[in-house]
């Protein structure tokens, strides 16, 4: 279980890196300190400790969390790119940085070059993540035959949000596999929950019978999901639907 810094924790972490000013895992606690206790920052503390890391000395660790902050905090998502490609560089023998940079990548659009690295993390570790992550990139890219082959793996137990298997419908139908879209549409309506929103909720469910040509379907998926909860003007299928 991870353990959270506490204000005190921090305090004295801040005081022993007086006398140990280029201890890396300090540095690094220190910044995830300030992250974890926000009322503590000044000025930008947490990114200057992980800088000042990564200046110190470019190792894995250092370059990662640099990374990572940049991009899902910081917003320099091109910096994050550049340095966690240097992270790549050093051939880490860990999944995540190749994970990690297809993600960075793959939310850029640049689908290609995510799955690059996509499939160097996928050797590496079997997560259903990277299978579901290598499924959308080559969806984005046309190629629905091989999204439906990843996103079926990737449609496993702890698919728990149903997002690999309603992808899966949707690359189905893509490919003419109305057969199999219509079982996991009816599979996944009889989870639809009032006024309860999943990832996969009754709307884009009422969407899969929506592409089935099943109206009064997708009208009952949207009344169970709950109507008051949704903008009809943005889901024009389901409006054309009820």
């Amino acid at each position: 279980m991870k353990t959270v810094i506490t204000e005190i924790e921090l305090i004295k972490m801040i005081d022993k890196f007086k006398d140990n000013p280029t201890d890396l895992d300090l540095i690094n606690q220190i910044a995830i300190g300030y992250i974890e206790n926000p009322s503590m920052q000044t000025d930008n503390d947490e990114l200057k400790f992980f800088e000042l890391a990564y200046s110190l000395k470019k190792t894995i660790k250092t370059t990662h969390n640099l990374a990572w902050y940049l991009y899902f905090e910081w917003g320099e998502q091109e910096r994050a790119i550049e340095i966690q490609k240097e992270q790549i560089n050093k051939n880490p023998k860990s999944f995540y940085p190749y994970y990690l940079l297809g993600f960075m990548l793959m939310e850029n659009d640049e689908y290609s070059n995510a799955i690059e690295y996509l499939l160097k993390a996928n050797k590496k570790s079997d997560r259903r993540d990277i299978l579901h992550n290598l499924g959308y990139c080559y969806f984005k890219l046309g190629d629905f035959q091989t999204a439906k082959e990843y996103f079926f793996k990737a449609t496993t137990d702890h698919d728990f949000e149903n997002r690999s298997a309603y992808n899966l419908a949707i690359s189905d139908f893509k490919i003419g596999n109305i057969k199999s879209t219509r079982e996991i549409a009816d599979k996944l309506s009889s989870s639809i929950e009032l006024n309860v929103h999943q990832i996969i909720s009754g709307y884009e469910i009422g969407f899969l019978y929506f592409l089935l040509e099943d109206f009064k379907m997708a009208s009952e998926c949207l009344i169970k999901q709950g109507i008051e909860g949704v903008d009809l003007i943005n889901w024009k299928e389901l409006s054309y639907s009820l």
